[in-house]
């Protein structure tokens, strides 16, 4: 998996095209990510942290990963963490712990992908 960088780093919450790493009720999606409300470098490092962790981390039985244009895909279920990056441009797209509202959360961001 190649490395990558955030895409912006300097907004309260990490963009994401696919679902917010927050819920719109203020708490957090992981019980250890700090709520949006506080300053973006206390998120924004965190965020960056947990989701090169997750990049680095070895296949196992209850992930799945995939590349789909110039996007990569990494979902593990056992977890909800759903990574997408960028490979020619080495960034983040979106990482964010999935929230049960999709049957099939990475099929989602493959056909998210392929519209991109």
């Amino acid at each position: 998996m190649p490395s990558v960088t955030a895409a912006n780093t300097s907004t309260t919450q990490p963009a994401s095209s696919l679902a917010p790493p927050y819920r719109t009720d203020g708490r957090n999606t992981t019980t250890s990510m700090p709520p949006a409300t506080l300053p973006a470098t206390a998120a924004t490092n965190e965020y960056l942290i947990k989701a090169k962790e997750f990049t680095g981390k070895p296949l196992t039985s209850t992930m799945q990963e995939t590349q789909v244009g110039n996007y990569v895909i990494k979902y593990d279920k056992s977890t909800g963490e759903m990574f997408v990056g960028h490979i020619k441009q080495r960034e983040i797209r979106t990482y964010y712990i999935d929230d049960k509202r999709s049957i099939d959360p990475f099929q989602d961001a493959i056909n998210l992908a392929r519209e991109k």
